[in-house]
Parts: C-alpha cells; structure tokens; sequence
C-alpha cells in the first residue's frame, strides 16, 4: 500500500512543514487535473471482496468480532447504510477514533472521496488562504481521473488541528 505524496517539498529544516516547491510527480494538481477531496481524520478501513477490512502497516487484515480491537470497526461496519456496503476504501470516525474531531455520538464509516471541496480549485496557489477561511477540514486529498493521488493537510503549514471552535 503506497502512501499518498504531500503537494509540497517538506521543509528540510522542519519536516512537519512545507515549502512552496511542489513535490515531482504532484504537477497535475497546480494543472487542475484532479477532484479535490476532504481528507477525513479518523484511521483507514476497506470492503474488498465483501470482507470488512482494516488497515496496517503492510496491507489490509479483515476485522473480527471476536477481537476487542475490533470493537469500533466493527461499530462503523454495523451503522452503515446502504447494504451491501459498497467495495471501496473508508475513514472509520467516531468517539473513539483520533480524540473524535467531528464530535460524533456513534462510529461511522465515510467513504474516501465523498465530499468534494470545490473551492479548494480556487486556492491552488495559495492553499493554507483555503484553510484559514474554509470550514475546519484536516486535510484535502486530489483524485486524479487515472488513479493517482495528493494531499495537503492544515497542519503541513503550521495551522491548528482539530480546530477549537
């Protein structure tokens, strides 16, 4: 499982920062090539071949509701409608997942890619603008229509997440 690249050059001296300079191979996003996308904060799951899966390290392992750590996936699992769950990847989000940003009551599965930012198009050139008045969103990942993707998140640029409101 690859990881996604970062649209900028991590900053050399602090790496938890960006630089202006676009990462090789990130071009299309400045070219307008791609759909931009909330990145959701919440930890990564998958239905492939009809088996509810979670991510690690070196791929996907199916969830089991014999294992305790399973306990929230298996949550978001069971709250999701429509059924069949649609193949595909998800963000498990909910109270138990990443202090719970979004301040949900229950676990939920979000599809990846469901929620397109328009106006993130708009703020190619000056992003972390985007994320200073756009409402709190962790993080924008692109969709190339050939597979590819991007990201950028608020904290690349030094701004607050989750955001305090």
């Amino acid at each position: 499982m690859q990881k996604i690249p970062t649209v900028y050059v991590r900053d050399p001296d602090n790496p938890r920062l960006v630089t202006r300079e676009i990462t090789e191979g990130c071009e299309w996003v400045f070219n307008g090539e791609g759909t931009a996308t909330e990145k959701f904060d919440g930890t990564c799951c998958a239905v492939i071949d009809g088996a509810a899966m979670k991510r690690r390290k070196l791929g996907w392992i199916e969830i089991s509701a014999a294992d305790p750590s399973d306990k929230w996936h298996m949550q978001g699992f069971l709250n999701f409608e429509p059924r069949p769950i649609p193949e595909g990847t998800y963000e498990l989000v909910g109270p138990k997942v990443q202090k719970n940003p979004y301040g949900l009551e229950r676990h939920e599965l979000w599809r990846h890619g469901s929620k397109e930012l328009v106006k993130a198009q708009f703020y190619l050139e000056f992003l972390w603008e985007f994320f200073e008045i756009q409402d709190p969103v962790e993080g924008i990942v692109w969709h190339h229509p050939d597979g590819r993707m991007a990201k950028i998140k608020r904290r690349d640029f030094g701004l607050p997440w989750p955001v305090k409101t």
